[in-house]
């Protein structure tokens, strides 16, 4: 079974790799809300983490099922989103990315001394953190990115 799944996985990311750069941004973000929306449908173990999750985080507040509900197909659609970004921006040749996302600095003079003297960005785990490291990295400098990895039990 692992095999058939593996093979499964292996076409979808290759068929992934050729097919979603083809796609305009809007239908990258359309796709990404249907995705997410079916793996929220399909994905009961992990609607139910998330669902379970917002009522603790939430717990001040009394969360209604609907909000915890609107906000977990929020997070599976986000998901969904940074994944395919992935593959839509591998697909664009670098030049393209300043004007796919542009960043905004509160210092104008902050790209050109990170070019000069390097710099150390604090990049949190949210959104689509992968594709603000490849935007920096071409718009300000070119970056190697670290990470301290969790010492909480998995």
């Amino acid at each position: 079974m692992k095999k058939i799944r593996h093979r499964i996985e292996t076409f979808l990311v290759n068929f992934g790799v050729w097919w979603l750069p083809k796609l305009s941004r809007g239908q990258v973000l359309l796709l990404s809300k249907v995705i997410g929306l079916l793996a929220f449908a399909i994905d009961y173990r992990g609607r139910s983490t998330a669902i379970a999750n917002l009522k603790a985080a939430f717990a001040r507040e009394n969360i209604t099922p609907a909000q915890a509900r609107r906000i977990a197909i929020g997070s599976f659609q986000n998901f969904a989103r940074t994944f395919l970004d992935l593959f839509w921006i591998a697909g664009h040749p670098k030049e393209e990315l300043p004007e796919i996302a542009k960043l905004s600095w509160q210092d104008s003079e902050t790209p050109a001394m990170a070019k000069s003297r390097g710099a150390l960005w604090v990049t949190p785990h949210y959104g689509n953190f992968e594709v603000l490291s490849l935007i920096v990295g071409l718009q300000a400098s070119p970056n190697s990115p670290s990470l301290k990895t969790s010492k909480m039990p998995h």
